[in-house]
């Protein structure tokens, strides 16, 4: 369980400090083999390199520092975020304090890690998850363009306090008969009738 990523045995947390190495091997090798200085013979297959260097980057965090995003989890589970520091003025006073006690807490982690655990998204309430994004998104300014990272998260903000949806997150595509849920409905009904249709072919190349 996540929750008990702190108290893993010898063995799993050698495990675990290999899978580290390999990965970050695994992504110097992928940033070589896709080294624009190597023009059209590092471009092959560069998309799908990228994305598999970012999904392996993300399990990296995900090893190093799940416990900070249970954290962040469990805050959002309260309706909290981080605390920024103090100011001189303010770092002293009752409500600060107050506030500091009940972000300063292991239980946050710990539910945190619990819902990663035994959730699954239908079970998260959208106001939760839209603070979850918040909570894990702060901390990542450095990984996005500085007004993407402000329109993202003026955007879930505004959603969280129950505002008008700021552009970023408004429809961009106009004449469209079909919704988004519509959309994906069709997409799952096509995915059906392909796999269908493969154990079809399947099935008449055996008889």
């Amino acid at each position: 369980m996540r929750t008990g990523r702190k108290t893993q045995s010898i063995v799993l947390v050698v495990l675990i400090e290999r899978r580290k190495t390999v990965t970050c091997e695994r992504l110097e090798t992928l940033a070589n083999e896709t080294d624009p200085s190597g023009d059209e013979l590092t471009s092959e297959r560069k998309d799908q390199k990228s994305f598999d260097a970012l999904d392996r980057a993300g399990r990296l965090i995900d090893a190093v520092a799940g416990w900070a995003l249970d954290h962040q989890i469990g805050l959002a589970l309260n309706n909290k975020q981080n605390l920024p520091p103090g100011t001189a003025d303010t770092e002293n006073l009752p409500e600060y304090l107050a506030e500091r006690q009940a972000v300063d807490d292991h239980v946050h982690e710990l539910s945190g890690g619990t819902v990663l655990d035994e959730s699954n998204c239908d079970a998260i309430e959208p106001a939760e998850a839209r603070q979850m994004l918040i909570n894990i998104l702060r901390p990542l300014r450095a990984l996005f363009p500085d007004d993407v990272y402000r329109q993202a998260l003026d955007g879930l903000d505004a959603l969280r306090f129950g505002g008008e949806p700021l552009p970023i997150f408004k429809a961009g595509v106009e004449g469209r008969k079909r919704n988004w849920r519509e959309m994906r409905l069709q997409l799952a009904l096509a995915h059906v009738e392909y796999r269908h249709g493969l154990k079809r072919q399947k099935a008449a190349s055996q008889e």
